[in-house]
C-alpha cells in the first residue's frame, strides 16, 4: 500500500465510509436526490438572474454511469477544474449524497476507475480555525495543517506528504477533494471568504503539474441557511473571491448544487423500496402534512426506520404526524426504549440514555456555543440497566455511543450528535423541560434559530397537553401579559399589538411561508417602534423583521424597509443604552433592555449594518459592556461578547 492509498483509507474511515456505525452510514435503499445545478451564481431564490439545469448530483459530480442512476434530460457533468458548492436546507441529505458518492466511485463501475475520494469532515478541523482569524490569509501550509492535519497526525505523515505526494494527485483530477459541513466550521463572513481565498490559493498556486494542467475537482457542502447569511443572494461575492485568488489565471468552473426536495415519485419509491406495504404511500398523502415533512430525505428514512421496526406503536400513530419534532420525538424515545436496543447494549456496557438529561446538556451547550461532549458531559445524561451503579469505564461509554443512533464518536475523547438537527431537537425539549420545572428564563431570553422554535413550538403544546400554550407562554415573552409595563405614547390597543405578536411570530417561525399581510405588518410596526413599546415586544419583532429581510433581500419592495430598519435599530439601541444609564428605570424593564441590546447588536452583525462597527472602539464598547452587571446578567452578557467577536469577524 502507497502513503497516498494508506492517507485515502484513513480519510474515508475518519469519515465514515464503509463503517456501518458512522453518520450518515451508506443508505442502500437511497433515493437519488434531483438537484438545480448553476453555474457562476446560486439559483436558490425566486428571482434568480439566471436558470438552474435540474440533474442528478451522482452523475454530475462524479461522472457515475450505472443502471441504478437515472439521468435528467440535458445531464451534463462537472468540468475541470473546478468548485462545486452544495447547499441545501437541514435533513436534504448533504452528508448522504457524499457517502453515495464515495461507495459508488469505491465499490461500482464509473467511467473513470482511476477516481479516488478524498472525504474531509470540517468539523474535525475546528482546532486549527485560528489560521482563519487572522488580517491575512493564511499560507498554503497553514491551509494543508487546517484540512489534513487531524489525518496526518492519524497517518504519523509530516506535511511534506501533502505538496509532494497528495497535492499533485488533487490538481490532476484524480482524487476528488469533498469537504463537508463548512457551516460545521464557520461562523462570519470573514472566516468564509478567507476559507474560500485559501482553497484557492491551495489549489491554484504556480507550482508546475508534472502530469498536465490544472483538472481539480472539489466539492464543498453547506446548509443553505449558511451560505445565505455570510454571502448576498445568489453567492457572486463567494464567485469573486475565488476569481480574485485565482493566481494561476487558469479557468476555474464555480457550480452551485442546490438539492432539491424530494416528490411524490421519489418518495413512493423509497417506501417501496424499503417497506413491503403496497398501500402505505396512498396512506401517507392523506395526510399532506406528514407528505411534506416526508419530502426532507432524513426525515423519510427515520420514518421509514420506524415503520419497518415498529414495536411499541401502531402505524396509525406514525399516520397522524404533522410536525417534523412529533417524528423526531417518537424516533428519540424509540432508540432509548428498543428492547432489542436495550439487551444489545447490555451486552456491551450497562447503561441506557436519559432523554430529558441529555436535553438539559443539549441547552447548556446551544446556550454556550459548544458542539462536542466530553465523558462527564455524556456521564450526565447516561443511566445503568437493571439497577447496575457501579462506576461507569470511560473506553466502556465512548465505545458504545455509537448504539445510540443520534450520537456519534467524535474523537478519542468526545462525542457529538450525529446530525445538527438532532441538537436542535433536543435543545428545544431542553427549553420545553425547563419551563415544565418553571423556568422561563431560557424560553423569554433565547432567540432561537428557525429550525429550533418549530420544534419547541411542538414540544411545548405537547409536554402542557395544549395546542394554545406555546402561544400563551410567547403572549408573556412579549410582555402583552404585563400591560402595567408598557409606557406607550399613543391611543395604541393591546388587540392591535396582539395582532402584529401573531403575525410577525407566524412570520419569523415559517419563514417559507409568511402570512400574506406580513410586509405590511412590519411597516406598520416599523411606524409604532418608538410609541412606548415593551422592550420584550421588540426584541421578538425585531427578529420577525431581520429574519423576513434576510429572506427577501432580493425583493425590491423591501429596499426601503431594510434602510428604514438599519437606522432605526442603531437609535433604537443608543437610546436603550443611555436609559440604561439612568437610575430610576423601573427594576421591571432592565432586564427586557439588556435583552434588547444584545439583540439588536446581533441583527445589525447578521444583517451586515455598518454602524455595528462603531462598537468595536474601545470606548464605545467600555461604554456598552459597563452597562451590564457582570454577575447578575454573566450570560446575557456572555452573547454580547461573542456577537462583538463576530462583528470584529465580519466583513461590511
Amino acid at each position: 500500500m502507497t502513503q497516498v492509498e494508506k492517507f485515502l483509507e484513513i480519510a474515508n474511515k475518519t469519515f465514515g465510509i464503509d463503517n456501518e456505525t458512522g453518520r450518515g452510514s451508506s443508505n442502500p435503499f437511497y433515493i437519488h436526490v434531483p438537484a438545480k445545478v448553476s453555474k457562476g451564481f446560486l439559483a436558490a431564490i425566486p428571482k434568480s438572474t439566471g436558470k438552474a439545469i435540474l440533474t442528478n448530483p451522482l452523475i454530475f459530480l462524479g461522472n457515475i454511469r450505472d443502471p441504478l442512476v437515472s439521468p435528467y434530460a440535458g445531464q451534463y457533468t462537472v468540468g475541470a477544474p473546478s468548485i462545486s458548492i452544495i447547499v441545501g436546507q437541514y435533513g436534504f441529505g448533504k452528508t448522504e449524497l457524499i457517502h453515495q458518492i464515495c461507495d459508488f466511485l469505491k465499490n461500482r463501475h464509473s467511467d473513470h476507475q482511476g477516481l479516488f475520494t478524498l472525504p474531509i469532515n470540517l468539523a474535525f478541523c475546528r482546532s486549527k480555525l485560528g489560521v482563519l482569524n487572522r488580517n491575512i490569509k493564511p499560507s498554503v501550509e497553514d491551509f494543508s495543517d487546517l484540512l489534513f492535519g487531524h489525518l496526518l497526525n492519524q497517518a504519523e505523515f509530516d506535511k511534506n506528504f501533502v505538496f509532494e505526494d497528495l497535492l499533485p494527485i488533487i490538481k490532476h483530477g484524480n482524487i476528488l477533494l469533498i469537504l463537508d459541513g463548512l457551516d460545521e466550521l464557520l461562523s462570519n463572513t470573514t472566516q468564509h471568504q478567507t476559507f474560500f481565498a485559501a482553497l484557492t490559493n491551495f489549489l491554484c498556486n504556480n507550482e508546475k503539474i508534472k502530469y498536465g494542467g490544472f483538472r481539480f475537482k472539489v466539492i464543498v457542502c453547506a446548509r443553505l441557511e449558511y451560505l445565505r447569511a455570510v454571502d448576498n443572494s445568489e453567492a457572486t461575492e463567494l464567485v469573486k473571491i475565488i476569481n480574485r485568488e485565482n493566481s494561476s489565471k487558469i479557468p476555474v468552473s464555480i457550480y452551485f448544487l442546490n438539492l432539491d426536495a424530494l416528490d411524490d415519485s421519489r418518495i413512493n419509491s423509497y417506501i417501496d423500496s424499503t417497506i413491503s406495504d403496497d398501500k402505505l404511500f396512498e396512506k401517507i398523502k392523506k395526510n399532506s402534512k406528514l407528505l411534506d415533512i416526508l419530502r426532507r430525505p432524513l426525515l423519510l428514512r427515520i420514518f421509514c426506520d420506524l415503520v419497518k421496526n415498529r414495536q411499541n406503536f401502531e402505524l396509525d400513530n406514525l399516520l397522524k404526524v404533522e410536525q417534523a419534532g412529533e417524528l423526531l420525538e417518537i424516533f428519540t424515545e424509540r432508540a432509548s426504549k428498543d428492547v432489542d436496543l436495550s439487551h444489545a447494549q447490555e451486552r456491551i456496557a450497562a447503561f441506557t440514555w436519559n432523554l430529558d438529561n441529555l436535553a438539559r446538556k443539549s441547552l447548556e451547550f446551544y446556550q454556550d456555543g459548544k458542539a462536542e461532549m466530553n465523558i462527564d458531559d455524556i456521564k450526565s445524561f447516561i443511566e445503568p440497566i437493571g439497577g447496575n451503579f457501579g462506576k461507569f469505564d470511560d473506553d466502556e461509554v465512548l465505545n458504545s455511543v455509537h448504539k445510540c443512533p443520534f450520537l456519534q464518536r467524535f474523537s478519542d475523547y468526545s462525542v457529538r450528535f450525529a446530525h445538527r438537527s438532532f441538537l436542535e431537537f433536543f435543545t428545544a425539549k431542553g427549553v420545553a423541560i425547563a419551563l415544565k420545572e418553571k423556568n422561563r428564563k431560557p424560553f423569554d431570553e433565547l432567540v432561537l434559530n428557525v429550525d429550533t422554535r418549530k420544534f419547541l413550538k411542538y414540544l411545548v403544546n405537547k409536554l402542557f397537553n395544549s395546542q394554545d400554550k406555546f402561544d400563551e407562554l410567547t403572549r408573556g415573552s412579549y410582555g402583552l401579559q404585563s400591560e402595567h409595563e408598557w409606557e406607550l405614547k399613543t391611543n395604541l390597543s393591546f388587540d392591535e399589538l396582539e395582532n402584529i405578536r401573531k403575525i410577525l411570530l407566524l412570520s419569523m417561525t415559517e419563514p417559507e411561508n409568511p402570512p400574506a399581510d406580513t410586509e405590511k405588518l412590519i411597516r406598520r410596526f416599523l411606524k409604532i417602534e418608538d410609541d412606548g413599546l415593551h422592550p420584550r415586544f421588540l426584541l421578538y419583532c425585531y427578529e420577525s423583521v431581520a429574519v423576513y429581510l434576510r429572506d427577501h433581500q432580493w425583493d425590491e419592495k423591501v429596499r426601503g424597509i431594510n434602510q428604514d430598519f438599519h437606522n432605526l435599530s442603531k437609535l433604537r439601541l443608543e437610546n436603550t443604552l443611555s436609559r440604561l444609564d439612568l437610575q430610576e428605570i423601573p427594576s421591571y424593564l432592565k432586564t427586557p433592555l439588556k435583552l434588547l441590546v444584545e439583540r439588536i447588536l446581533d441583527i445589525g452583525q447578521r444583517l451586515r449594518y455598518r454602524w455595528v462597527k462603531e462598537y468595536l472602539n474601545e470606548d464605545k464598547q467600555r461604554y456598552l459592556i459597563e452597562a451590564f452587571n457582570a454577575d447578575e446578567e454573566k450570560e446575557t452578557l456572555d452573547r454580547i461578547r461573542m456577537v462583538l467577536r463576530h462583528i470584529e469577524n465580519s466583513i461590511f
